[in-house]
């Protein structure tokens, strides 16, 4: 069992009004002071909260500029604001000057080359944010009464210190774990998990008391006076405007080296936050994981490593692969089993998201390494006050999907389920293996742009991944025989582009795992942007140290364009080497336990039409042995009987239907098979698949539509119970429902096809429905046939077939959205109605052709009826 550390998304737990451990904000005010005048008087903003500090500086330059916001998600609103630059030398910490009563007496330079002085000064304050809202703000359905801080909401903990993840753990050991409830949690509890962070909206700028203290100790100088650069561009993207006045200095960066080292200190204080919690959970025998290091201004690849399961999501990833491999570096070479991710939210597509759909979400992710998908969402099942058919919907319909029974396609989703069961189960097998590391020194992810754009490495088959100079610091990340991370992910070669930016500290490792053998590939040049604001005679002492490395044997320098033909060129090669006609991504699994390495094929066809995005090309993979394909839609395994094996590896040819994914397995020699390998009443077609010496176009439907539609009365109970009805039509060709009839448009629910066919020929023979648009079962003569990949539909049906007359029917499930959309005005969950507009309609049913082909039986890759190992099906 996983749980949540807390409501919403977890950040926060309730807890008294004055706890330590609740998050914190920082308030800046300002005045301005004329050259040639001095300044005594109260502080501005005196009495908003604890004192932290007052600066002063002087103005030499400044503009208006348009600034925006989007507090709590509203607006944008806009702004016109002012950039000030002042000089460097100028900033002073007056701290020690202020009165107890906030009363401050400087004398400043009259004679000073500017505009005006400015006096800072900044208090620190509890944001009073709520992670989840007290009683009183959630009329909508009746509330308990408030007896104590249990029942007044949960508070946004402090997530830059060990005071906000201890209020999250007292809660639980205070209020929610006893004796036996810790014992049951040993038993069966697995994550202790927290979402994404997604409370900025309560604060300005990321702050905790201790924030000064810990700087000094890890920066090595004092950043008091540089507080004011802080407002500007260090807040999360639903908070409130920081400051209409936004500072920089008068250097060549604007000052901003010292803004990643403000950075670079909160990373280092959410990694004690992280820490704590990781600790705790595991006290419970229980795992911590966590969304890591984005949304904010942190470097993610640095705090990844310290949860025990790392998470992404597709939703903040944008299903972005390349983003997915820069969260899945780190995570693999820190050794974490899991990578999970949050998957298939999609804004404005509450119960219009098919299930192909969320396969695509799938693949992409499974594409880039990232390998156990938790789906986002299965709402509340049962009734809920001032609410709506078809039920309580999360998001007010904002996001999809809401997963479970009101939903169509929920009776057919163990096909798919099973699906993503067997794919993980592959995916979490042994170790990855990757090809490439690219450095990646970033002080911010709060979006993930993809950061190497040519596709040159892809379509010759090279995987990578990202690593931070702090990630070559872990355990692994030792160098053998030319290889980074020899019990991870081998990486062949680390990839520094001329654009990187570098730290001192890695700069150093770098110099030091080129002298111990990797081979450094500097592509477009030698960085020279360093992060912070370190000495500059260090920065130009580690520039040196990494131009001496320049002429070792394993240190090269190539241009960046062409970067696939280089290292090709250097004899660095891919596992898996690509000669295909569109782009296929390939992933690696070493199972050293169990004699397998498995290779994933996925070819994307995203933004095609459905049914097109066919490839065909020729795989070779770096292995030796035996190679199978593995069926996750059946499970079945089947030899592949058409292959060289040559020194460069294992080659065999494939045909790749759009967005389909492959999976082959390949056996060392010897390989004995388990008891769980047993034969599947399936037969395996040899790819690129033998031409068909009969096809038939199947034709002349009977369509009967179990509509699902509104209820007469949206409020009746139980919710989630559509009104149901049959239609039947005799259709000639296969076509969308909105085609057939008007009557289809605003329809959902599944259509029920059947059509006969007489058949003669001898030998093997498959369904092949092209491509679906959403999950399908199939019936021939009443026997139901294996789960259908929506991408490449195509099964066995020899063994039910008869010479004669053949009858088969196929049950096509469609979305909820048609039926959702006469009535979109007068849902409500909650007492709320859709902040989404109307879904759009979607094309339901068949619409592709569907064939009988019979098969020589020299295209056959196995047979259940063989009995050796060699050739026999078997079931995964």
């Amino acid at each position: 069992m996983d749980l949540m550390i807390g409501p919403f998304n977890g950040g926060g737990v309730p807890a008294p009004y004055d706890d330590p451990g609740i998050m914190w904000d920082l308030l800046s005010y300002n005045i301005s002071v004329p050259i040639g005048e001095n300044f005594s008087g109260q502080l501005p903003g005196w009495g908003s909260g604890e004192l932290v500090a007052a600066t002063t500086g002087l103005v030499t330059e400044q503009q208006s500029v348009n600034l925006s916001a989007s507090p709590s998600y509203n607006g944008p609103y806009y702004y016109d604001g002012k950039r000030y630059t002042m000089t460097e030398e100028s900033l002073r910490d007056v701290t020690d000057r202020v009165h107890p009563n906030g009363t401050l007496t400087l004398d400043l330079a009259s004679n000073a080359r500017g505009i005006e002085h400015q006096i800072f000064a900044f208090y620190q304050v509890h944001s009073r944010f709520y992670q989840s809202p007290p009683p009183e703000q959630l009329g909508t359905v009746p509330q308990s009464p408030i007896t104590s801080f249990v029942q007044n909401g949960s508070w946004a903990a402090d997530h830059f210190s060990k005071a906000g993840a201890e209020m999250i753990t007292r809660f639980w050991d205070t209020r929610l774990i006893d004796d036996e409830m810790r014992g049951l949690l040993r038993e069966v509890g697995n994550y202790m998990w927290e979402d994404s962070y997604e409370f900025g909206a309560g604060i300005h700028v990321w702050w905790t008391p201790d924030f000064l203290k810990a700087f000094v100790q890890s920066r090595g100088y004092e950043f008091t006076k540089y507080l004011p650069l802080i407002f500007s561009e260090n807040a999360e993207f639903n908070a409130p405007l920081a400051s209409i006045n936004q500072y920089f200095l008068d250097s060549a960066d604007s000052g901003q080296a010292y803004v990643a080292d403000y950075r670079r200190t909160l990373n280092d204080l959410n990694a004690i936050y992280l820490r704590t919690l990781r600790q705790w959970a595991n006290s419970l025998d229980m795992q911590f994981s966590a969304q890591v290091g984005y949304n904010l201004p942190l470097d993610m690849l640095t705090l990844i490593p310290e949860v025990d399961a790392p998470e992404t999501e597709s939703l903040g990833f944008s299903d972005n692969i390349d983003a997915y491999r820069q969260y899945a570096g780190p995570a693999n070479l820190a050794g974490k089993r899991v990578v999970s991710n949050e998957l298939g939210a999609v804004s404005g597509e509450a119960y219009s998201q098919t299930v192909p759909e969320v396969l695509w979400h799938v693949k992409r992710a499974f594409a880039g390494n990232i390998n156990n998908m938790v789906l986002h969402l299965y709402p509340w099942a049962r009734d809920y006050h001032n609410t709506t058919w078809p039920g309580y919907t999360d998001f007010v319909y904002m996001y999809s999907s809401s997963f479970g029974p009101r939903q169509p396609s929920w009776e057919f989703a163990d096909d798919w389920i099973d699906w993503v069961g067997r794919m993980t189960y592959i995916m979490q097998s042994g170790v990855p293996k990757v090809d490439l590391a690219f450095w990646l020194e970033k002080d911010s992810f709060e979006s993930q742009p993809t950061q190497y754009g040519q596709l040159d490495l892809v379509a010759s088959g090279y995987t990578y991944e990202y690593l931070s100079a702090e990630n070559l610091d872990l355990p692994s990340a030792v160098v053998q025989n030319s290889i980074l991370g020899p019990n991870r992910q081998a990486f062949k070669a680390l990839i520094v582009r001329g654009n990187d930016t570098l730290t001192v500290a890695g700069a150093d490792r770098l110099a030091q795992i080129a002298r111990e053998g990797l081979p450094i590939v500097f592509s477009g040049g030698l960085p020279s942007n360093f992060s912070g604001a370190g000495l500059e005679a260090e920065k130009a002492s580690a520039l040196n140290r990494l131009h001496a490395i320049l002429g070792l044997s394993n240190v090269h320098q190539v241009p960046f364009e062409g970067l696939a033909a280089s290292l090709s060129q250097l004899g660095i090669e891919p596992r898996t080497k690509i000669v295909s006609d569109r782009l296929w991504y390939p992933n690696w699994r070493q199972d050293e336990a169990s004699g397998k390495t498995y290779v994933v094929i996925y070819n994307d066809a995203q933004g095609l039409p459905m049914g097109t995005g066919s490839s065909n090309g020729t795989v070779t993979v770096q292995a030796s042995g035996m190679p199978h394909f593995y069926d996750p839609w059946t499970g079945a395994i089947c030899p592949v009987k058409r292959y060289t094996h040559n020194e460069q590896g294992i080659s065999f040819n494939l045909s790749l239907r759009g967005n389909e994914s492959v999976a082959i397995a390949i056996h060392e020699e010897g390989h004995v098979l388990t008891d769980n390998e047993q034969r599947a009443h399936v037969r395996c077609f040899d790819q690129p698949s033998s031409d068909s010496s009969h096809t038939v176009n199947l034709t002349d439907w009977n369509l009967t539509v179990d509509a699902w539609l509104p209820p007469e009365n949206l409020t009746n109970l139980p919710l989630s119970k559509a009104r149901r009805t049959n239609m039947t039509f005799d259709i000639s060709a296969l076509q969308p429902w909105s085609a057939i009839s008007d009557s289809l448009c605003n329809v959902s629910g599944r259509g029920h096809y059947r059509t006969n066919f007489d058949w003669t020929a001898e030998g093997p023979t498959t369904l092949d429905l092209t491509a679906l648009n959403d999950l399908s079962r199939a019936w021939l003569n009443g026997h139901q046939l294996p789960a259908l990949d929506p991408s490449h539909p195509i099964v066995d049906i020899t063994d039910y077939l008869i010479m004669g007359r053949n009858q088969i029917e196929i049950v096509v499930i469609t979305t909820l959205a048609n039926s959702l959309r006469p009535v979109w005005g007068d849902l409500f969950s909650g007492a709320v109605g859709p902040f989404a507009a109307v879904p759009g309609m979607q094309e339901y049913g068949l619409q592709l052709p569907v064939y009988v082909r019979s098969h020589s039986k020299a295209s056959v890759g196995c047979s259940p009826l063989q009995s050796d190992h060699e050739n026999t099906c078997l079931k995964l």
